[in-house]
């Protein structure tokens, strides 16, 4: 299910990510094991990093990387954000950042995104930018193929930061597509987040500089107020570049001196205040409901000053808050595992919020029916652990925990991925946050984490949970029977649980191994070699299917995956929702003799995943494991054929929790519609119908399990995909072991026949629901479609060139919409039949002219056919995803299992490229004509309930 979090909605919108990092000094007592690296020791920074700064002030940072091979990120940081705005400007930043890809010196209007896409780059993707409080940034990825495309990409980037043209009609243009951004944000969410930020940002200029804006000033702010704002804001000395990537990094060097040497400041600048959040030492409460706010939410936030990392012991501190967040964060998940459980998900988090604060949270999403229960939980869980601290056991899990991340990063240090690069040296910038490369950090925890005692971390605990400057927020729905306290209520809640009698926290002791019995292996009975892709193929005596594909992509990762046809399309009628929950029931109980909280306990310090899942039409696994790791993920497998487990406790559990989710989903408008949209396009199909109440008590633990026993009763009926680093050789003897020895026959099922028949005519359907002035539009095309490997790549292409034509007209040329989707399903079990989805939203007043110039774009496309511009655009995306996953282990996992699913042959894989360069236009156009049947559509709009 969904989960809401106001804290989330805020990052969301700040649309940037700061992971806990590096703080002030800490006074701590030297280990033996300390005295070899001095806590006072400057922080290392990463020398395979070229790093200056220009005469004009501009930071530049340069770091060749290989992965991905022949890409090249490159990212425009300007230090500058809605908060430097003046009351007339709120907005203008965010505008700034839009009007940077409505004409440049260089580019001209849509010529930069054409240029982009020209060369297999896509819009969003890997051409973007975001504004928040205090930065904004811009994004670039390209391919190294030639050093004319480098040149183009330092171009653009140079434009950006100080060449953007601000054309009065592109101005004018740009004003629809950004308040349509505001309107597309609007919602119950963002009401409850505007009364909430003024009470977080008490007294702070950020309370009133939502980086959106405001509506009214978007609309009629004149002509050279973004001008002035750019010229004013966008300056060297604010401005750093970033460049990683598959490139001689001399080059790259003097591409940034040739590019940004010559920028100017301006003469008399104003000054870039950071702006203060003042302290309130007290706590302050916020209370907000809202008609349309489905799920309760609560948070306790301390705010306090950030600090910057400059020595050891700073990142010594640093790394004791980010364990003592994690390991309360489990404390509080351990809650929903109770029958009745006080909240729904629970977290801790620590995080920069903006430039001059960040904060410590602990937060739920409470069960709207109890509100009070998760409020007192969070605050009684604080104070356990403020009163008697953490266990050594869970100190201890979290060490290893962190060392094993630490480690498997340190194996792939020669192939990390330049995009997560970027994202570490844009913090950097940012909030200095410390760049010592992976090696030395390894180094620096190996040598720091054995001296964090317990006592130290339980009296830094004290010291976050007894932070005076404290807000706690309470946010849930305004409706008739749904309790919502008053602040008094929360008052006296707080003073009792500060008075009470909490025990310590028991951390009970869990078996030392997943499997503990004698298991008979079987053994290889058949080798096929798919030289061709480099996959080994074998069979087990038990009738197990296993392929394997060894690669060097990576130093330290195997990803599988297992799966048969069936799912719960086998289940009868009677069972049938039953079956639809029973792998999340078995998820929710554990595995084996491991309950849920116990399996996790288990694998604190171990590089493994494995998710087991049933759909539709298969059961499947999902996992990954470091090299080191492997067997574990191989004995949960096994346990999922001979123990899984469902637990009465952990079924009581999650029902409770998906019913507290669905109890007031009613109240979301976009939740309705979209639900309504899935019953009018499967036209009432009872196995398709949302989950509901009703839904959920007709299920049932006994058949649940029942079901779930059948469909991983026999690995027989599996295949099973390994990619990653290993030898097969060597990991022989554990697959005969944990697969082989598995009881089995060589048997296999198929799918189920049922099957929804969307409408075969035009159905038209509105919902009116919800208060505010937007609307959703979809459009849904349907039918028989001939389904082969090719003719799948022709309906992606002919969707995606759809798709550009769209966003050319609706956003870019009529300001219609924020953005615009296409997308295309092609499905091949139990029959052959395609969807193709066309979305946007809108102002509800323009709904029915922004739908008829979607009709016009498809109607031109089905007369004329597409343009060869736009073909080789999307040829080039293609070609350059397909370069770029050759490379990748996930890539031919995906693929070796499409080609299971769909019965084809592996060599698809190899095929791919010649496919993608012979599509041609007249293959488009006829796809078109197939698909885009204006005599079968469904199109379903959600509009407020009251139209101005």
């Amino acid at each position: 299910m969904k989960k809401y979090f106001l804290f989330w909605a805020i990052i969301s919108l700040l649309v940037m990510s700061s992971c806990a990092h590096l703080k002030q000094d800490y006074a701590a007592e030297k280990s033996e094991q300390q005295n070899a690296f001095s806590l006072n020791t400057p922080l290392p920074f990463d020398t395979t990093i070229i790093k200056g700064q220009l005469p004009n002030g501009l930071t530049y940072l340069i770091k060749q990387n290989a992965k991905p091979e022949k890409r090249l990120f490159l990212r425009l940081v300007v230090k500058i954000g809605s908060v430097v705005e003046e009351d007339n400007e709120q907005g203008i930043a965010h505008f700034c950042e839009h009007m940077a890809f409505n004409g440049t010196k260089h580019f001209k209007k849509q010529e930069l995104i054409d240029f982009l896409e020209s060369i297999g780059m896509r819009f969003g993707a890997d051409l973007n930018a975001y504004t928040s409080f205090d930065q904004t940034v811009y994004m670039l990825e390209v391919p190294t193929d030639s050093l004319p495309l480098i040149r183009q990409a330092f171009q653009i980037v140079e434009d950006w930061a100080h060449n953007v043209l601000y054309d009065p009609q592109e101005i004018d243009r740009e004003r629809g597509v950004v308040i349509e951004e505001w309107r597309r944000g609007r919602g119950a969410y963002q009401r409850v987040r505007d009364q909430f930020l003024p009470v977080l940002f008490k007294e702070s200029r950020y309370a009133k500089r939502l980086p959106i804006g405001k509506k009214e000033i978007l609309e009629t702010f004149p002509h050279e107020v973004p001008l002035n704002f750019y010229k004013k804001w966008y300056r060297p000395e604010l401005m750093a570049v970033i460049v990683v990537g598959d490139f001689d990094p001399q080059t790259l060097k003097d591409l940034t001196l040739e590019h940004f040497s010559n920028l100017q400041n301006p003469p008399n600048a104003p000054e870039r205040v950071y702006y203060p959040v003042p302290p309130q030492n007290r706590t302050i409460f916020s209370l907000a409901k809202d008609p349309e706010l489905p799920v309760a939410q609560i948070e306790i936030d301390y705010k306090r000053d950030p600090d910057t990392a400059r020595v050891v012991a700073d990142y010594r501190k640093s790394l004791m808050e980010s364990m003592i967040s994690q390991m309360l964060s489990k404390r509080l998940q351990e809650y929903t595992s109770r029958p009745n459980p006080p909240f729904n998900y629970a977290y801790s988090s620590m995080m920069r919020l903006v430039q001059t604060k960040e904060i410590f949270t602990i937060a739920c999403a409470a069960r709207s029916e109890d509100i009070l229960s998760g409020y007192k939980t969070l605050l009684i869980e604080s104070r356990r652990a403020l009163e008697h601290g953490f266990t050594p056991s869970e100190l201890e899990r979290q060490k290893k925990s962190i060392l094993s991340y630490l480690k498997k990063a340190f194996n792939e240090r020669d192939k990390q991925n330049s995009k997560k690069l970027i994202e570490e040296y844009t913090r950097h910038v940012l909030y200095m946050e410390s760049v010592p490369g992976i090696e030395k950090e390894f180094e620096i925890v190996k040598q720091i984490l054995p001296g964090i005692s317990l006592a130290e971390i339980n009296q830094l605990t004290g010291e976050l949970l007894q932070n005076p400057d404290r807000v706690i927020a309470v946010m849930g729905p305004d409706k008739e029977g749904v309790y919502f306290p008053t602040e008094d209520t929360l008052k006296t809640i707080l003073a009792a649980v500060d008075t009470m009698k909490i025990a310590p926290y028991v951390d009970q002791k869990i078996a030392k191994q997943l499997v503990d019995k004698q298991i008979t292996p079987g053994s290889v009975v058949k080798e096929i070699n798919h030289s061709d892709i480099g996959v080994i193929e074998w069979r087990l005596s038990n009738g197990a299917r296993i392929l394997l594909k060894p690669t060097d992509f990576k130093n330290d990762e195997i990803l599988m995956n297992g799966f048969s046809f069936g799912g719960y399309s086998l289940a009868p009628d009677s069972i049938y929702d039953s079956a639809r929950f029973s792998s999340a029931i078995a998820s929710a109980s554990g595995l084996g003799k491991f309950n849920r909280i116990q399996l996790r306990k288990f694998l604190a310090g171990k590089v493994v995943r494995l998710n087991a899942g049933i759909s539709k039409d298969t059961e499947e696994f999902n996992g990954s494991s470091s090299v080191k790791d492997f067997e574990s993920l191989l004995q949960m497998v096994y346990l999922n054929f001979v123990s899984p487990r469902f637990d009465s406790t952990a079924f009581q559990s999650l029902i409770a929790r998906q019913k507290s989710w669905l109890k007031n989903k009613e109240l979301d408008p976009e939740a309705v519609y979209n639900d309504s949209l899935i019953v009018w396009l499967t036209q009432r199909h009872p196995r398709y119908l949302p989950v509901n109440e009703q839904t959920l008590s007709r299920i049932r633990l006994k058949p649940a399990a029942d079901f779930y026993r059948q469909r991983f009763d026999n690995p027989g009926d599996f295949t099973f995909i390994f990619v990653g680093s290993f030898k097969p050789e060597t990991i022989r003897p554990l697959l005969e072991t944990y697969i082989g020895g598995i009881p089995g026959h060589e048997e296999r099922e198929k799918w189920g026949s049922q099957d929804y028949t969307p409408p075969d005519q035009v159905v038209e359907k509105r919902l009116y629901k919800g208060v505010d002035p937007k609307s959703v539009n979809t459009i849904i095309f349907s039918g028989p479609f001939n389904w082969s490997f090719e003719n799948v790549r022709k309906g992606l292409f002919m969707a995606d060139i759809l798709e550009i034509k769209l966003r050319e007209r609706i956003r870019e040329a009529e300001s219609g919409t924020y953005s615009i989707s296409v997308r295309g399903k092609f499905y091949h079990i139990p029959r052959q039949r395609y969807e193709l989805l066309i979305r946007f939203s809108c102002d509800p007043k323009r709904v029915e002219e922004l739908t008829a110039d979607v009709f016009q774009q498809i109607d031109s496309l089905l007369q004329f056919g597409p343009q060869e511009k736009d073909l080789q655009k999307v040829r080039e995306m293609y070609l350059k995803d397909y370069e770029e996953g050759l490379k990748q282990n996930g890539f031919w996992r995906s693929r070796l299992h499409y080609s299971l699913f769909h019965q084809i042959p592996f060599d698809h894989v190899l095929r791919m490229d010649d496919i993608y360069r012979s599509i041609t236009l007249q293959d488009v156009h006829q796809m078109a004509k197939e698909l885009l049947n204006k005599k079968r559509y469904l199109r379903a709009v959600l509009l407020p309930e009251k139209l101005n």
